[in-house]
């Protein structure tokens, strides 16, 4: 009968870790699914930077590096820069943001190519029964080299509660559907599945795997990525 215990190789018992279990069995679903969907379409690792630092109470900036690699890291094709000026004082869930990214994407015959991209941010976020739940409305205007326009993102996220380990690991999904607001349309959708950890009371990492679907050509092709981030919170 199930005692709900471990026993160790001294034959000491020791209660289960429930949340380390979820952790585990997350982590290696995960992997299978990357593995199996990687066989067809195309896969890549993204890594990423961040750095927040709060000014007068509730202004703060935010900047990140985002780089990005292909397939068996064959090489870096994309990265860019960001940054931010971010606001909470409207209201109780309630931020706004403005922002610039920089980015930079290596083309098949070798040159790299730029775009500049400012947009605004609105988020709404509350908690249900531990979880917490976002709604993050982006508007950005597109400036590439050969053509402009706008663009819609709407980020849903649900973390779910923490799994009570040291670092207080908290699994999350998440769904970004973007719409050209130019041309109408939906033109690419990112499903997230992933985890965030504190590592110290001033640095926050996660770890997630994308699925992503976008349209080129008049066709839907996918993209299947690796993630992590790490975000040092200035006093």
């Amino acid at each position: 009968m199930p005692t709900g215990l471990l026993t160790t190789c001294d034959g000491k018992e020791q209660m289960r870790n429930p949340g380390l279990m979820l952790l585990m069995g997350l982590a290696v679903s995960t992997l299978c699914l990357v593995c199996q969907t990687c066989a067809g379409d195309e896969c890549e690792y993204w890594g990423q930077v961040g750095v927040v630092m709060p000014l007068q109470e509730p202004w703060e900036i935010e900047a990140e590096e985002t780089l990005k690699w292909r397939e068996g890291f064959g090489g870096l094709f994309k990265h860019n820069t960001n940054v931010g000026l971010a606001y909470s004082g409207l209201g109780h869930g309630l931020d706004v943001a403005i922002g610039f990214r920089r980015l930079y994407e290596k083309e098949d015959d070798g040159l790299w190519t730029t775009e500049d991209r400012p947009h605004v941010n609105v988020k709404i976020s509350t908690d249900i029964r531990g979880m917490q739940i976002s709604n993050r409305s982006r508007f950005e205007y597109r400036m590439l080299e050969d053509h402009e326009y706008w663009r819609y993102r709407n980020l849903i996220k649900v973390k779910f509660p923490s799994l009570g380990t040291d670092w207080h690991v908290r699994p999350y999904l998440a769904m970004e559907p973007h719409f050209d607001m130019t041309r109408g349309g939906f033109d690419k959708n990112r499903f997230y599945t992933g985890l965030g950890f504190d590592i110290t009371p001033r640095i926050s990492g996660t770890a997630y795997y994308l699925l992503e679907r976008r349209q080129s050509d008049g066709q839907w092709q996918s993209l299947n990525a690796l993630g992590t981030s790490l975000v040092f919170h200035l006093k």
